[in-house]
């Protein structure tokens, strides 16, 4: 196999344009932090070559047939939550019992595990290349929600308009277009779409990153890694209109909560991530020890 890594998105909903996926700021992040690390990434999508090896996001969108031609040393990098996979997906299971598997969640880790699959915990990372979006100084967004609307999540959204706030909902947009809105806004919401489950990660790190004030819904049973704990606002569901109230009327808390997140997430080195994982990654004892990254 020859050098280098393609990270590959899977993407086969046709919604938005090519480069547009909710898993294009992680791909993003591993190349950045991989070639940091002196190693030659690209990101590529829908395709998985044999010349480099590969690490797969969205795996659980390949077909069966697709994921019979992975190669041997393929990684698939899950970012769903095991526990609510559509039955569609069922022979995602199959597959990753055949690959290399990272996995962003402990939670998912021990729910594959019950299931004979082994994972290495890679939690989702950040690089400083990431720090782009350029938050407006008067925002004209109150609260910005961006995902797939369901019925829970539209009576939070209509509840906060019904209380006087500017309230941005977004779907299917992705990238530079999305983010166009986020420096806009004073706050964004990210809501369950089920009651419970697996913080959503892999949607916030961005946010992060980029020093934005985030208020999450959390309950008892929602999983979250303890670094995150004060890097964002957390109300449960019930209490998410008042919470969100009073951060719009908050700007100092606000600014504390995004510098807080910003500084949680820089300490997830996505350098440090990747050099952890280079036996994953195919290199040598030796090798890895090169790595040093900057």
């Amino acid at each position: 196999m020859a050098g280098g890594i393609d990270i590959v998105i899977i993407k086969k909903n046709g919604l938005g344009d090519a480069g547009a996926s909710v898993f294009l700021e992680v791909a993003e992040t591993l190349r950045f932090a991989l070639r940091r690390l002196g190693i030659d990434a690209e990101i590529v999508w829908n395709r998985v070559g044999r010349r480099r090896r590969a690490i797969v996001l969205g795996g659980h969108d390949l077909t069966p047939e697709e994921g019979d031609r992975l190669p041997s040393g393929t990684i698939l990098y899950n970012l769903e939550q095991i526990a609510t996979l559509h039955p569609r997906n069922a022979h995602y299971l199959d597959l990753l019992r055949r690959c290399r598997v990272w996995d962003y969640s402990p939670r998912n880790i021990a729910d594959l595990a019950g299931q004979g699959i082994r994972a290495r915990h890679v939690p989702i990372g950040h690089v400083d290349e990431m720090t782009r979006i350029p938050n407006s100084p008067a925002p004209g967004i109150d609260v910005l929600f961006y995902g797939a609307v369901n019925p829970r999540r539209r009576a939070i959204l209509d509840t906060l308009g019904e209380r006087g706030l500017t309230v941005v909902s977004l779907q299917h947009y992705y990238g530079a277009l999305r983010d166009g809105f986020v420096a806009d806004a004073k706050l964004v919401l990210n809501l369950h779409y089920y009651e419970a489950g697996i913080f959503e990660i892999v949607r916030v790190s961005h946010l992060l990153s980029n020093r934005k004030a985030v208020l999450a819904e959390r309950h008892p049973g929602t999983e979250i890694d303890p670094d995150l704990l004060d890097a964002m606002a957390f109300a449960p569901y019930d209490g998410l209109v008042e919470a969100a109230c009073a951060l719009v009327a908050d700007g100092a808390r606000r600014a504390a909560l995004a510098e807080a997140g910003y500084r949680r997430m820089r300490d997830r080195d996505a350098v440090a991530l990747m050099r952890s994982a280079a036996a994953d990654l195919g290199l040598s004892t030796s090798e890895a020890g090169a790595l040093t990254g900057s």
